[in-house]
């Protein structure tokens, strides 16, 4: 059942990560130097 609404899941999932990255860029507090290493380190991990 789950392989016919496989992708339909997946851009829900990327509609509603996409939209909540707004409200958590109000909440970071960090520089903008700080916030681009800890990405590096997400994107290499």
């Amino acid at each position: 059942m789950y392989e016919k609404y496989k992708y339909q899941i997946w851009l829900h999932v990327t509609v509603f990560v996409f939209g909540t990255t707004g409200v958590l860029g109000k909440l970071i507090s960090l520089d903008s130097f700080q916030l681009v290493w800890y990405r590096l380190l997400i994107a290499v991990v």
